[in-house]
């Protein structure tokens, strides 16, 4: 295999990732605040979240934001566990119990936004927890952009363990494809669990109810683009929402499934390119490995490809990051969790088009 058309194959993926390094870089500059106020209603889904709903529900009790200008729905989803018993009881707490034959974070949204009394929606994952200013940032931007999405940054808790690393890994490099493409004029990627929309827009938009449980923030946001309409990416520390990471490995392989599975009903252009140039890279590294194996005096395919796209991904997540998320885990762990996200990444991205996942007890296909 030619070095220089080796090079070729890899150079598109090398630079997409180092423009989005410089977009999310120069979208970082201090922003001005207002201290306006907005009225907000935080929708929470839940589904057996009994761990997790109380830390999650006393995170938002203690935004840094008048009660009076928010409140808080949670939309239970047929729970099995103690997750109702463990709804701390407030004023500022409704729960609404998702009706027979309606099921998913789709549905749950639905119900809650059709309750909710406040013209903004602000949406957060039960097993996430808000930073104390997560409102009082958002009402600063609606108040200055009266913007019809808000998307914020999501980061996952770091631990010893290296699945758990792994995962922050990926989902870093996730985050800073989200802002940097947005930072370059072509926002492609967003996350459920730090949104916050106008009501009145929501209900106008398709999120394909229909066609998959999964994809109510991407197809949110790409209905929006097409319509036009105003976006706003906000990668600020102060509206960090911060995630668990999966603790098992089945558990995590149907999460990115499931993610994934949305991906055959996405057809915002940037998306796809930007889609299909990870992947082709990704699946060029997995094959490379048994190209040399059968042709030893090749065995500088590896480096020409492996070399390159390690180092731009080193660059993406490590440079940007900090300022917004703080600690990151050791450098060791990424090297690792860079040599195997390849083969990790082209068998996610074929089984979302195959596979049925599992979520909460669920079986979709």
């Amino acid at each position: 295999m030619n070095s220089l058309f080796i090079i070729f194959l890899i150079l598109p993926y090398c630079i997409l990732l180092l423009a989005f390094t410089v977009g999310v870089v120069l979208s970082q500059r201090k922003k001005q605040t207002s201290h306006s106020e907005a009225f907000i209603s935080v929708i929470i889904a839940a589904r057996n979240e009994e761990e997790n709903i109380e830390k999650v529900i006393n995170s938002i009790f203690a935004q840094d934001y008048p009660s009076s200008n928010f409140e808080i729905i949670v939309v239970d989803d047929h729970s099995d566990d103690e997750t109702l018993r463990r709804i701390p009881s407030s004023p500022l707490v409704h729960v609404i119990m998702l009706p027979d034959g309606s099921y998913g974070k789709k549905a749950a949204l639905k119900v809650g936004v059709e309750a909710a009394q406040f013209p903004y929606i602000a949406v957060t994952d039960a097993d996430c927890i808000a930073n104390p200013f997560w409102l009082r940032t958002l009402a600063d931007t609606i108040g200055q952009k009266k913007p019809a999405l808000i998307v914020g940054p999501v980061g996952l808790t770091i631990s010893d363990s290296f699945l758990e690393t792994f995962q922050h890994w990926e989902f870093s490099a996730l985050q800073m494809v989200t802002f940097g493409s947005a930072a370059l004029k072509f926002p492609t990627l967003c996350n459920g669990a730090n949104l916050c929309f106008s009501r009145e827009e929501y209900n106008r938009a398709n999120l394909k109810e229909e066609e998959t449980p999964s994809g109510d923030d991407i197809f949110l946001l790409h209905h929006l683009l097409k319509g036009k309409k105003a976006v706003e990416f906000c990668l600020s520390k102060e509206m960090l929402i911060t995630s668990k990471p999966e603790t098992a490995f089945y558990a995590m392989l149907q999460q990115k499934i499931r993610w994934a599975s949305k991906s055959k009903y996405i057809t915002n252009p940037a998306t796809l390119a930007i889609g299909g140039i990870t992947f082709i890279t990704n699946l060029i590294a997995v094959a490379v490995i048994p190209y040399t194996i059968v042709n030893p005096e090749r065995y500088i395919s590896i480096a020409l490809i492996w070399g390159p796209k390690i180092i731009a991904e080193a660059i993406l997540v490590f440079v940007p990051s900090k300022k917004v998320y703080g600690a990151y885990p050791k450098a060791a762990s990424f090297i690792l969790s860079a040599l195997l996200m390849p083969f990790y990444a082209t068998f996610v991205a074929l089984a979302s088009l195959f596979l049925k996942f599992t979520w909460k007890k669920r079986t979709q296909s």
